[in-house]
């Protein structure tokens, strides 16, 4: 009996108990823009790929009529005033060549071995970029047979990517601005600014040629370096007010 009259004590105590407050939290009204923007900078700097290409009946000779043409190349990029800094080993191979099954084939017809391809290129970078043109000449006086992956760009793309930021964000506060005041309300605080990374710049590109490997004077290759395009998108979310 005890018993029972203290639980309905306990139970009369916890109903007499204060209701627990609660805060309700009004939702604040947002606006989310986008903004983005393009500039337009002239390269400072050219990359090249000069790949030298040579079939010979055995490795040996093979290995050696490309290291020649590779050497001549490197003195001829000396006398433009190249440092050995301006370039270097972009992929070496040497690769067996193997002869094609007559036809009909016989059937105890095996390939053979009938030569080797030896490869090397030269991946040049140079602030030089007035000498595109005339290092594509020197490779072709030199032998090296194939260029490819001219490419103009920036030695400092960070400048040119925070003038991009900086005019994205101001064409998102001004569409802001202006949605603001079209909606009749008030912008307020930035809650948050962030940069999307999809934007990128867009450089002018020669995709990988070959050229003639006959031995000739040229004294220039004409190439125009253009301008390289760097691209920036930024979003915004603001508070509204009424």
């Amino acid at each position: 009996m005890r018993f029972i009259s203290f639980i309905f004590l306990v139970l009369l105590l916890a109903g007499c108990s204060p209701p627990h407050s609660v805060t309700a939290q009004n939702p604040v009204s947002q606006l989310v823009v986008r903004g983005e923007a393009t500039i337009k900078a002239k390269p400072d700097q050219v990359e090249m790929s000069l790949e030298a290409v040579t079939l010979a009946e055995n490795a040996e000779l093979a290995m050696s009529s490309n290291s020649e043409a590779v050497l001549q190349l490197q003195q001829l990029l000396a006398t433009e005033g190249l440092n050995p800094e301006d370039y270097r080993t972009g992929q070496f191979s040497i690769q067996p060549q193997w002869s094609r099954p007559p036809r009909p084939a016989p059937a105890n017809w095996a390939p053979e071995i009938i030569g080797y391809r030896v490869t090397n290129s030269l991946q040049i970078t140079t602030s030089r970029i007035d000498l595109a043109g005339r290092l594509l000449a020197l490779a072709q006086q030199a032998g090296v047979n194939k260029a490819g992956n001219l490419r103009f760009s920036l030695a400092d793309p960070e400048a040119a990517s925070r003038q991009a930021i900086a005019a994205a964000t101001k064409k998102a506060r001004l569409r802001a601005e202006t949605l603001a005041q079209a909606a009749g309300v008030s912008l307020g605080k930035l809650l948050e600014a962030r940069v999307e990374e999809s934007g990128s710049g867009r450089q002018p590109r020669l995709m990988m040629a070959e050229v003639s490997s006959a031995r000739y004077a040229v004294n220039n290759v004409p190439i125009t370096a253009g301008e390289v395009e760097v691209s920036a998108a930024v979003v915004l979310r603001y508070a509204l007010g009424e």
